[in-house]
C-alpha cells in the first residue's frame, strides 16, 4: 500500500526556474518553499519530505559531474553522513540530473559527451554512496524532479518490501575522531593507521607534525589533511602533538 506526502519543505534558491516549477508540482498536502536570500539553508539537504507512514525523506540534487567531483575530493562521504545525521531514522536520496553511459575505452559518456572518467570509477561512486547510506537515482532533466519526488514519497516502505540501509561501518571512538578531520576519509585513514601500526594516538600526532609531511605524502595523505587537523585542534605554528610513554604500555598525548 502506497503512502502520501503530507508536507514538503523545499529550499528552491539553488535551482533553475525549470526545476523550481517542477518542484512545485510535487503531490503533497502542503508545500513550503524557501526563497528569501537571507534565510538559513535547510539542514542536511534542500528537500525534506514528510510522509503519512511516519517516514522522513531527505533529498539532495547534484549533477553527475558534481557527484564525481565530490567523491574524488573525499567530500561526498561527509555530505552523506551529514544527511544521515540530520535524518538518522529516515531515508536519504541523492538525485543526479544527467545521463551516464559506458562509452569507448571504458570511459563514461555524460549527457552524450565522452569524458576521461573511468566507468569503474563511476560505479565506485554509486557503490560508495549507498554504503555511506544514501540511495542514488538518476533523472534526465530538471523538469522530472517533481514527478520523481512524488514517486519516492509514495513508495511502499513496508519493512518486508524495503529494508533501511545500514548505518555504516563500525569505527572505534578513536577512528571516528580521525574521520571527522576533513581531507582524511576511510581510505586514507586505513593508510594512516597502517603507517602508525594501528595506533590512533600516533596517527593523530602524525597529522599535526610538520616534519612528517613528506612521509605522509608518500603513503597518500596530503598536506591539506595535516592543515585541517592542526586547524581542528587550534594548534599554533611550532606546536604539535607528541605521544608520551608512561611505563611500558600506557600512552597519552
Amino acid at each position: 500500500m502506497s503512502t502520501d506526502i503530507f508536507q514538503a519543505i523545499l529550499d528552491v534558491r539553488g535551482f533553475s526556474e525549470v526545476a523550481r516549477q517542477s518542484l512545485l508540482s510535487i503531490e503533497a498536502g502542503s508545500i513550503t518553499t524557501l526563497t528569501d536570500a537571507t534565510a538559513p539553508a535547510l539542514a542536511g539537504a534542500p528537500i525534506w519530505l514528510f510522509c503519512s507512514d511516519g517516514c522522513t525523506i531527505l533529498v539532495d540534487v547534484l549533477s553527475a559531474d558534481d557527484l564525481i567531483e565530490r567523491a574524488m575530493a573525499d567530500e561526498l562521504r561527509q555530505r552523506i553522513l551529514t544527511m544521515r545525521a540530520q535524518n538518522d531514522h529516515g531515508y536519504c536520496y541523492i538525485l543526479y540530473t544527467s545521463t551516464v553511459e559506458r562509452g569507448t575505452h571504458r570511459k563514461c559518456l555524460i549527457n552524450g559527451k565522452q569524458t576521461n572518467i573511468a566507468w569503474r570509477a563511476w560505479q565506485g561512486v554509486l557503490n560508495a554512496s549507498q554504503e555511506y547510506g544514501a540511495i542514488v537515482l538518476p533523472i534526465e532533466s530538471d523538469d522530472e524532479l517533481g514527478g520523481m519526488l512524488s514517486w519516492i514519497g509514495q513508495k511502499n516502505r513496508n519493512p518486508g518490501i524495503m529494508r533501511p540501509l545500514k548505518d555504516g561501518t563500525f569505527y572505534t571512538a578513536g577512528e571516528a575522531m580521525l574521520l571527522d578531520i576533513p581531507q582524511l576519509g576511510p581510505a586514507r585513514l586505513e593508510k594512516l593507521l597502517k603507517f602508525t601500526r594501528g595506533n590512533v594516538a600516533y596517527a593523530l600526532a602524525a597529522l599535526t607534525d610538520p616534519t612528517l609531511k613528506d612521509a605522509l605524502r608518500e603513503i597518500g595523505i596530503p598536506e591539506s589533511a595535516q592543515i585541517e587537523a592542526r586547524k581542528a585542534l587550534s594548534l599554533e605554528d611550532g606546536l604539535y602533538l607528541s605521544p608520551v610513554i608512561i611505563g611500558e604500555r600506557e600512552e597519552v598525548l
